[in-house]
């Protein structure tokens, strides 16, 4: 193993995740010799396992010494000993076993928490909707023997109610045109043009430079600058988050809404990544590099690595910000739109009672179907996301047989 192996290991590859990484081993052939015996042979290649497992930090379980050239020719050749000498079909069964199911436990990981947060916005949704008709039964039964001006004062009360969270819908749209701008000006302040020109504008300058110490001094400088895009992001969302974390609890505490507190955005990972990058920047402008490579080369090289790290952490955190933005609002919004309507029901409700007395019962009646069938999906929604979340055998089996 070199050492421009072990670096690419170390910045590229295993930062954060060793354990799940697999180390190959190739040209063994090279190690074939007709004067050793088979014996010796394996013994070298073994020592040669041991010793890369330990310098890469990683169980020797994981590295797979194979012979890939050689491996295509018994292939070629439908020679079987020296294919299963060659390593090769043993390194394809552990793709097959272990890396593709792994790939499925996270694919798996995702889809699980996807049906969890579907499920939990339903089932706000369904408990919503049935305390608002709880309610209306608990009303509508109370006027069971109640005279004409009994039933008028308690639709005057309902109207009161219903008009005065139409004012409070009305400062809801005036703080989602404030949740709007804030929400473009975080965008903007992250957009990726402004990026690529500010590593632009540091290459130029860059290259300009005769040592290496001040190669090192821009870079930092960009990656300052770059951190500084973060952090002013940062406090924006801070900011953001707090005024939906007000709203939320304004609507809880006076229209009895249940909402959990906004999920509340960090960028402490991307900053990570930027630093990691950096780090990665620091090396490429090592001593070495100077004495053997040319300024404009060096300069080059280093950009079109670091700059396609930087560029990929700023594209995930526009991303991940896009969606946080979508996500934070959708709940209370959600309520909102259904508290309105069941207010409507209820107003209309009451007065189609005040109006005909006798409509009364037949009210009470569709409520009570209404309240039997929200029981009856809720109780499917649970019992769906349940199967999706733990499986039975007869999904296992499904899986088995997918696989």
């Amino acid at each position: 193993m070199t050492k421009s192996d072990l670096d690419l290991w170390r910045s590229h590859v295993s930062a954060g995740h060793r354990k799940g990484c697999l180390a190959v081993l190739n040209k063994i052939d090279g190690l074939w010799d007709p004067l050793k015996s088979p014996a010796e042979t394996a013994a070298e290649i073994t020592r040669q396992v041991t010793t890369s497992a330990q310098v890469l930090g990683i169980d020797e379980s994981r590295v797979y010494p194979v012979s890939a050239q050689k491996g295509l020719v018994a292939k070629v050749t439908h020679d079987d000993e020296l294919l299963a000498r060659s390593g090769l079909p043993q390194f394809e069964h552990v793709l097959s076993d272990q890396l593709i199911p792994q790939r499925r436990e996270i694919v798996a990981d995702q889809v699980q928490r996807s049906v969890e947060e579907m499920a939990r916005g339903a089932q706000q949704l369904l408990q919503s909707r049935r305390r608002s008709i709880v309610e209306q039964l608990f009303e509508l039964r109370g006027l069971r023997g109640k005279n004409h001006a009994m039933v008028k004062h308690m639709l005057m009360r309902v109207q009161s109610e219903k008009e005065e969270f139409e004012q409070s819908i009305a400062k809801f749209q005036a703080l989602r045109l404030v949740f709007g701008r804030h929400s473009a000006d975080i965008i903007k302040s992250l957009q990726l043009r402004d990026v690529r020109r500010t590593m632009r504008e540091r290459r130029e300058q860059m290259k300009e430079r005769f040592f290496s110490r001040g190669m090192r001094e821009d870079m930092d400088a960009l990656f300052a600058r770059l951190g500084e895009l973060v952090s002013e992001a940062d406090q924006k969302i801070v900011q953001l988050h707090q005024l939906t974390d007000s709203m939320y609890r304004r609507f809880n505490a006076e229209h009895g809404f249940t909402l959990p507190a906004p999920i509340q955005f960090v960028t402490a990972r991307y900053v990570s990544e930027l630093q990691q990058t950096l780090a990665l920047a620091h090396t490429h402008f090592g001593a070495m590099n100077m004495l053997t490579r040319s300024r404009p080369q060096l300069v080059q090289s280093a950009f079109s690595t670091i700059a396609t790290r930087v560029l990929e952490t700023f594209r995930d955190l526009n991303r991940d910000i896009e969606i946080w933005l979508k996500s934070v609002m959708t709940p209370l919004e959600a309520q909102v739109r259904e508290h309105q309507k069941q207010l409507r029901r209820r107003v209309d409700s009451i007065e189609r009672i005040h109006e005909a007395t006798d409509t009364l019962e037949s009210r009470i009646a569709q409520l009570e179907e209404v309240l039997n069938g929200l029981d009856d999906r809720s109780g499917r929604i649970e019992s769906f996301s349940r199967r999706i979340l733990q499986p039975d055998a007869d999904d296992g089996q499904l899986r088995a047989f997918a696989a």
